[in-house]
């Protein structure tokens, strides 16, 4: 399973829906909080 930290094991998945459903929305928010990261980084070097 691969989520917001990045750290993969391989033999350890999510069961059931609600399980898989929340292990997406980690992903996905956590990409999101990556990308706004350094947008917001990013607009602060560029002076």
């Amino acid at each position: 399973m691969v989520t917001f930290t990045t750290l993969g094991y391989g033999d350890i998945q999510p069961v059931g829906s609600t399980a898989r459903a929340l292990a997406g929305l980690e992903a996905f928010l956590g990409a999101l909080l990556v990308a706004l990261v350094v947008f917001v980084l990013g607009r602060r070097v560029a002076w």
